[in-house]
């Protein structure tokens, strides 16, 4: 394995690998953190959106059971002064007072007014005219059996009908009704029929998001609103509804007052629902999963661009820092590579930073320093060193010729001595003679006398010569 060499290339591949990870945890936790607060805020939108077409619903409901009421409580406190023209007017007076008001009729119970078994004017819009009939107050079709009346009876407050869907007129039609009560008495009721197209156009017209619908229920789960028309049209019950993910989903809804739920039609759909307090409608909103999904793979995507971003400014940023660094630090290696050549005539290294490397640009400074001064020091006293050298080769020098002078007057010793041996012989021979001399001559003591004196002279001078020639050499 190749070993890597410059540091910036160690910090890197220490550092890049570990701002990665890290990036990515964060991006994870991030888009953890995002799903779940996308997806909280979405379903809390979701339902909030639910409510508000509750809202309308009611408000709309509220309204209707409020006319029906107040035309009840007039006509059952004025009845007796009333004339038949006076309790049409009424009626034509309610139905032209709100735009959804298809009719309003008046029904009473037997021989109560003016005697009439049967007593049911109705009037209606037709044509852009207000028509008043008396077609529905007769035993043929006997209103007393009907379900607006029958409820009117046993309630003391408004009533309403489960919508149902008019073939000829074509609309959805519901038809409340309140009681007509004086001193007690159940005196009849009165209905206000009204077409349910603005709360339809309200919810076909309804998008959440982007593709989120709105759908509405009757308590018994048949489609009231519905972005397929088809579906109100034909009073279809969401639990038969052709596609059995939805028509499951539909069975909870009609099974708890609001809850969420999902399912598929060319995808997950979320689906959250809450109940009308006043007729027990359903509201429903949905919402593809897609769709709710979409912020948070825009967040996700947007955090992998923000790491790259980050991860290359932050690598260029580590890659400067080093370069910084390693330009001081390669400043420092020329300056100790100089210090190991023994070259103190360099300047000293400015401190450029007050890091790590400027604290050993300091310190490196005091080695110099220290170091030049021994340097010089030794070079001061390599210069005396030298110096005394030369004293001592010029002693050397001296000794020498002084140690050939000694060789010298040794030699002459030597000579000396030498002469001084041979006379020695010869004194010994003369002694010899001498003996032979005197053993022939021994009358002849007079000369033998002078002879030894003249030995004796002779010994005495050899021996100064040969005491001066030792003191000469030493």
């Amino acid at each position: 394995m190749r070993k890597i060499k410059k540091i910036a290339t160690k910090i890197l591949i220490v550092v890049i690998p570990v701002l990665i990870v890290v990036m990515t945890l964060q991006n994870v936790a991030s888009s953890l953190l995002g799903k779940k607060t996308i997806g909280n805020f979405t379903n809390e939108l979701l339902v909030s959106y639910a409510e508000k077409q509750k809202a309308d619903i009611n408000d709309f409901l509220d309204k209707v059971g409020y006319t029906a009421e107040t035309e009840a409580n007039v006509i059952a406190n004025n009845y007796e002064n009333m004339t038949e023209e006076g309790i049409e007017q009424t009626l034509v007076a309610v139905t032209n007072s709100d735009e959804s008001f298809l009719g309003s009729g008046v029904w009473f119970e037997p021989d109560v007014y003016k005697n009439n078994e049967f007593f049911g004017p109705y009037a209606y819009t037709s044509g852009g005219n207000m028509v008043i009939t008396y077609d529905y107050s007769n035993s043929e079709y006997n209103y007393f059996a009907q379900e607006y009346y029958t409820k009117s009876k046993t309630s003391s407050k408004p009533v309403f009908t489960d919508p149902y869907f008019d073939s000829t007129s074509g609309l959805v039609m519901m038809s409340c009704s309140a009681p007509m009560i004086k001193d007690g008495k159940f005196l009849g009721c009165v209905t206000v029929d009204v077409v349910l197209g603005e709360i339809q156009e309200k919810v076909s017209a309804a998008v959440v998001g982007t593709s989120g619908r709105v759908i509405l229920l009757t308590g018994k789960g048949v489609y009231i609103g519905a972005p397929d028309a088809k579906k109100v049209t034909d009073q279809l019950n969401i639990t038969a509804d052709s596609n059995p993910s939805l028509a499951s989903a539909g069975s909870k809804i009609l099974a708890s007052k609001e809850g969420h739920t999902t399912y598929e039609d060319d995808g997950t759909h979320n689906l959250f629902w809450t109940t009308s307090d006043i007729l027990g409608w359903k509201v429903a909103v949905t919402l593809p999963l897609a769709e709710t999904n979409a912020p948070i793979k825009e967040l996700g995507n947007t955090s992998i661009i923000l790491t790259v971003i980050s991860t290359i400014l932050i690598s260029l940023a580590v890659i400067l820092s080093i370069r910084g660094t390693t330009a001081r630090l390669k400043r420092l290696m020329g300056f100790s590579e100089a210090l190991a050549e023994y070259d103190f005539s360099i300047p000293e290294l400015e401190p450029t930073s007050s890091d790590e490397v400027g604290e050993v640009t300091k310190s490196v400074n005091k080695m110099y320093s220290a170091n030049k001064s021994v340097v010089s020091s030794i070079i001061g006293q390599a210069k005396i060193v030298d110096e005394t050298s030369e004293n001592l080769s010029s002693v050397s020098k001296t000794l020498a010729e002084e140690f050939k002078n000694i060789q010298d007057y040794v030699s002459s010793i030597n000579e000396a001595m030498s002469n001084t041996a041979a006379s020695l012989e010869e004194v010994s021979a003369s002694a010899e003679e001498v003996d032979s001399s005197v053993a022939v001559l021994a009358g002849n003591a007079k000369e033998s006398k002078r002879m030894a004196d003249d030995i004796s002279e002779r010994a005495t001078k050899i021996e100064k010569e040969s005491e001066y020639s030792y003191s000469n050499a030493i």
